[in-house]
């Protein structure tokens, strides 16, 4: 059955299949969506990441600046765009998400200029700030557009984006410690600053190509849920619909508003899946973070690394994400996104463990060589595990909503998709934000006030070799795992799985049934067999059953004598 739908739009009739949903966006479209997700991972993810490898010396050599300071200038990025976010997210469901993409990238190019002539470190964290507040704006306006483009595979543009976030976290420190040893600070961010200003000129290109303008906003507050009754619409053709009267049920229902950003925020907030993806990408975030303020000391007691062999090796968990990234989606495909999140979350713990060491696996650590091939092996496995963590936690997220209801929905579900993407996407980003800020600060405090054990192949004294890092590293891994059988509480086990959704092979030899027609010619039969008129009448008869929800037995029985 088709039901036919009025656009507000254009005033056209719209058709809804209930059997295929079909987008409005072409293969174009998600094109240019994926290409701006990339090119904005990639911007945004290269500036958080290209002041690392000078600018902790800098600032305290140049400005004069402690190591708090500096941490708390570095964290300024991810509180600021934990604090903007919900901003940002109302925003999109105002301006239009273009406009709050296009804002944020004038703000984070802004913010990067005036962190290179900052001479101060209010200045610098003033300058971080506002880096922070653009990257919000960027990174929740892009992705919601993604969620909404991309209806038939989310997942699958997502992996795109994160392989890009992995690249921008290899390449930052490069870039940024090369162009900062050939030209000085100020020309280092001079240089830097050219990638947002380049995102914000390839913008509207590639929203037009997307079919959405940049000053595109979302549809109308009503939309039409309920077809218009057939005397409604022969009144309104003939010209005599009378305005004072009241409209009728089925009118009443034809408008409802548009859901509201407060209403799709409390949706998000109050649906028990969303929540535990979101604690996903909040772990995620916070190991990162973990190991930000804890490896480079780790490392050297351990192994006596150089800071240039620990930037090295602390770059190999982002190889692995990017190429793992795109691996992920047949994985999802085959297993679906809970099991797929549960597998990235018990390989993190278990990297995790190995990293610490666990104290109890302490004697497997009984060298140098031993230890540096378990701790890359454990690297390269964290980074696996986080592409298998955070690939599908946002479309199990957006699933778990409910975003995409399919043909169960009527045509005001689009609407609600609309408000519902904005709030998604800022929720998420919120939590990994937050996981940004709280995550050098835990891990910090955690292995200062931790059970201090002495470092695996440490040849230094017992003091100077006393650490709590491998209790905080695993109990890091035990709160992962206690994440993961959230996941397996929360999230259904078919969402993602394509068995899931695959059709039905039909049967070979379907059992026969009587039609109506069938009926009616058997019912003449008989009639004519015995001699008698019943033939004119098996046809109301089968007529009645055809047009009402008696049986067809029921109904022919009745015309029997």
């Amino acid at each position: 059955m088709t039901l036919t739908l009025q656009d507000v739009g254009g005033g056209r009739d719209a058709v809804f299949d209930p059997a295929k949903s079909v987008s409005k966006y072409t293969i174009s479209s998600e094109k240019a969506i994926v290409l701006l997700n990339a090119i904005a991972a990639f911007c945004v993810n290269t500036l958080i990441s290209a002041v690392s490898p000078f600018f902790p010396q800098y600032a305290v050599i140049s400005l004069g600046a402690s190591g708090e300071l500096v941490g708390l200038c570095l964290a300024a990025f991810p509180l600021a765009s934990m604090m903007t976010g919900s901003l940002a997210g109302w925003a999109c469901s105002r301006l239009g998400r273009g406009a709050v993409a296009m804002a944020g990238a004038l703000a984070l190019a802004a913010g990067t200029l005036a962190f290179g002539l900052s001479g101060t470190m209010p200045l610098c964290m003033a300058a971080r700030a506002l880096q922070g507040a653009g990257a919000a704006a960027i990174n929740i306006s892009t992705t919601a557009l993604m969620m909404s483009v991309m209806q038939a595979d989310f997942k699958s543009g997502l992996a795109i984006q994160q392989m890009f976030v992995g690249l921008g976290y290899i390449l930052g420190p490069s870039l940024g410690g090369g162009v900062y040893e050939l030209g000085g600070f100020e020309v280092t961010f001079l240089v830097l600053a050219c990638l947002p200003l380049t995102l914000a000129l390839v913008m509207p290109t590639l929203l037009r190509a997307a079919g959405l303008p940049l000053g595109h906003r979302n549809p109308p507050s009503t939309v039409p849920t309920a077809p218009a009754s057939p005397a409604q619409g022969d009144a309104e053709a003939s010209g005599l619909e009378d305005a004072t009267c009241p409209p009728t049920a089925a009118e009443g229902k034809a408008a409802t508003p548009r859901p509201s950003w407060r209403g799709a925020l409390l949706l998000v907030l109050r649906n028990g899946g969303a929540l535990a993806c979101c604690s996903c990408a909040l772990l995620f975030s916070a190991a990162f973070g973990f190991l930000d303020s804890t490896f480079e000391d780790h490392l050297e007691q351990s192994l006596g690394t150089t800071p240039f062999t620990t930037g090295l090796t602390y770059s190999l968990p982002a190889v692995t994400y990017s190429l793992g990234s795109l691996l992920t989606v047949p994985v999802v495909d085959r297993v679906g996104f809970q099991r797929c999140i549960m597998a990235g979350l018990v390989v993190m713990a278990a990297a995790m463990w190995l990293i610490g060491p666990l104290p109890l696996l302490g004697f497997v650590f009984f060298d140098r060589a031993v230890t540096w091939v378990i701790w890359i092996a454990a690297l390269l496995a964290l980074g696996l595990g986080i592409a298998l963590l955070l690939v599908p936690s946002l479309p199990a997220m957006q699933a778990s909503v409910g975003l995409r209801r399919g043909a169960a929905a009527a045509a005001g579900a689009a609407e609600e998709d609309e408000a519902i993407s904005d709030a998604t996407s800022t929720v998420y980003t919120g939590f990994m934000n937050a996981g940004e800020v709280l995550g050098p600060v835990i891990g910090a405090s955690a292995v200062a006030r931790m059970w201090q054990v002495k470092e695996v192949t440490c040849t230094l004294s017992d003091e100077e070799c006393a650490s709590g890092f491998a209790w905080a590293a695993s109990a890091f891994g035990l709160i992962i795992l206690l994440c993961a059988l959230m996941i397996w509480w929360a999230v259904p086990r078919h969402l993602g799985c394509a068995r899931a959704h695959a059709p039905m092979p039909a049967p070979s030899k379907p059992p026969a049934k009587p039609t109506v027609q069938r009926a009616a010619a058997l019912k003449g039969g008989k009639a004519h067999a015995s001699g008698g008129g019943g033939g004119g009448g098996a046809a109301p008869a089968v007529a009645a059953a055809h047009g009402s929800a008696v049986p067809l037995r029921q109904a022919l029985l009745q015309e029997e004598p």
